[in-house]
């Protein structure tokens, strides 16, 4: 804007002055006081000062620019004014456009200046290239990994696929050669050989004795509903076939240690049933008690009539096992996780008798078979009146004996027989 005024007055300041210094003085009509009453004074009429500012103001109030519009007259102070103010900063927009590359100075033209293109009138191919504009492209801080490439496949054979730069090719033929006579794969093959049972000659007869279930009915004088009989028939057979007898097997000092006894919930005593607990054995068995006053003791507890045998049959050991006698409690339950997981089993299929199965197991042996369990050692239950004592169970001359001892106890007849 400055550099617009002093222009103007440049331009206009040359022809006013020049062309009077050319021209004839006495062309120049003499002034008149009357027309200018208060701008001339007594030294002004002798100069020519007057009429030059006089013929400057009218040029420049009555000239146009070079677009045609009429200049306005402007006075020195607003001249000042437009000076102090286009001294200031340009705006931002208008120095961002001074500083744009030549390439986008174009794009910013008139409309008039640009081709015409209507809206819409996409090239064809041209949509790929806006989205591949509108991808984020990546920052200069952040390494961007090369494209990944791919070796040339061969052709043909899509087992190769498969083999990396590690990996041994086999030969289709060596290939068909692993399939056995009846065309069964390899992956078969290898299963089956891992699931293969143990030859005959490796396998021990752990059981000293095994119950029958018919031979112990009627030696003991009770009976069983038909469809309990039915059930033990199912369970015997699931049961010689269970991982734990499989692992008993295996072992050499397992040899003839053990007793398959049948056990059940329920049983008919001249002709009435009874659930099978501590209270209704020790009222139907009651001549193979030592001393009745034993269990009555315990009258007040839950387990006397709570507690009932897993149906089913149990493998226990004629006597416990040496590494159990003279033991804690606690040392004992060690026992049972160490042999579980040496046999390889879960924890759950070694675990202590109750003390309703120990009774129980003891009145078959006495009754029904021909070597009783537990007459030289105690066996340590997981029944007790506390949570610190726990009751044994053994047979003695007299007969059946128990007695609950703090889990902290030792002794050299103290043991565990572990219920697999």
């Amino acid at each position: 804007m400055a550099d617009r005024v002093d222009g103007i007055i440049d331009h206009y300041k040359h022809l006013a002055i020049d062309d009077l210094e050319d021209a004839e003085r006495a062309s120049l009509p003499a002034k008149d006081p009357a027309l200018f009453p208060s701008a001339l004074g007594e030294d002004e009429e002798s100069t020519d000062q007057g009429p030059v500012a006089l013929s400057l103001d009218d040029l420049i109030e009555h000239m146009e620019d070079s677009a045609g519009d009429a200049l306005a007259k402007t006075d020195l102070n607003d001249i000042d004014t437009v000076i102090s103010s286009t001294s200031e900063a340009p705006p931002a927009e208008d120095f961002a456009q001074d500083q744009q590359p030549d390439d986008r100075r174009e794009n910013n033209l008139d409309p008039e200046a640009r081709p015409e293109q209507e809206d819409g009138d996409l090239q064809e191919g041209n949509a790929e290239e806006l989205f591949a504009a509108a991808a984020p492209n990546p920052s200069p801080q952040e390494p961007t990994d090369p494209p990944a490439q791919t070796p040339g496949l061969p052709a043909g054979n899509a087992d190769e696929l498969f083999t990396g730069p590690n990996a041994v090719s086999v030969p289709p033929h060596k290939r068909r050669r692993r399939k056995g006579p009846s065309g069964e794969s390899a992956t078969k093959i290898r299963s089956r050989q891992e699931t293969t049972p143990l030859s005959p000659s490796a396998k021990y007869n752990i059981f000293a004795e095994q119950a029958d279930l018919d031979a112990l009915l009627l030696n003991m004088n009770i009976d069983l509903p038909a469809q309990d009989k039915v059930q033990l028939g199912h369970l015997r057979k699931q049961k010689l076939e269970s991982g734990s007898v499989a692992a008993l097997q295996s072992n050499e000092e397992a040899q003839g240690k053990y007793l398959l006894i049948p056990r059940f919930t329920r049983f008919i005593y001249e002709g009435t049933v009874y659930n099978c607990t501590v209270k209704n054995l020790a009222r139907t068995f009651i001549s193979v008690f030592a001393d009745i006053k034993e269990l009555m003791q315990y009258k007040s507890h839950a387990f006397l009539n709570g507690e009932m045998p897993e149906m089913g049959w149990g493998i226990v050991p004629i006597e416990p096992p040496p590494a159990t006698l003279d033991k804690s409690y606690m040392e004992q339950t060690q026992y049972l996780r160490l042999i579980a997981t040496t046999v390889g089993v879960p924890s759950h299929m070694v675990r202590r008798r109750t003390l309703v199965e120990a009774i129980y197991d003891i009145i078959v042996g006495q009754l029904a078979l021909d070597t009783p369990p537990q007459s030289k050692t105690l066996d340590w239950t997981a029944t007790g009146p506390s949570k610190t004592d726990f009751i044994c169970v053994g047979l003695s001359e007299q007969g059946l004996r128990l007695r609950h001892l703090n889990r902290t106890q030792r002794n050299q007849a103290l043991g565990l027989c572990p219920n697999w």
